[in-house]
């Protein structure tokens, strides 16, 4: 090997650590592109997991409360039974009104209403208006007259 006398200047190996660099910011912005929309993805889809379970859990609610109902009603006067309910976390308003319980529920869509008929006319005794999570019940007959109570 001949000997020229020529260095290695220190530009040189300065520029390999620039490859170096920008080699890693293209890895780590490659891996960025692909797992951002797959995050946003599972995102959107765990909202339409949760809405679905909370409309799956609304609809429990109103008929355990329905079937209540009807049991204490068919039951005679002096009837009463108690109840622990969950209630979701989306749900605007709980109502017993004209023959039926109905949960509203906020959702993506716009509001959902989950309800249930009764086989009388029941009345609300207190009111449930944004309320969530576990509710108390207590459901009366009141010489023939259903009220709830939460």
């Amino acid at each position: 090997m001949i000997n020229t006398g020529f260095k290695t200047p220190d530009l040189l190996f300065g520029t390999r650590r620039g490859q170096a660099s920008t080699e890693m910011l293209v890895t780590v912005a490659t891996i960025l592109v692909f797992t951002i929309p797959i995050i946003l993805l599972l995102f959107a889809l765990s909202q339409y997991g949760q809405e679905s379970t909370s409309i799956a859990q609304a609809h429990a609610t109103v008929r355990i409360i329905s079937d209540s109902i009807n049991t204490v009603y068919i039951q005679g006067p002096g009837a009463e039974k108690s109840l622990l309910v969950g209630i979701p976390g989306n749900a605007d308003l709980l109502k017993v009104e004209n023959g039926e319980v109905s949960l509203i529920l906020r959702t993506s869509g716009g509001m959902y209403e989950a309800s249930n008929p009764l086989l009388t006319n029941a009345s609300a005794g207190s009111d449930f208006s944004n309320k969530s999570g576990l509710l108390p019940v207590k459901i009366k007959n009141e010489n023939g007259v259903v009220v709830v109570y939460g």
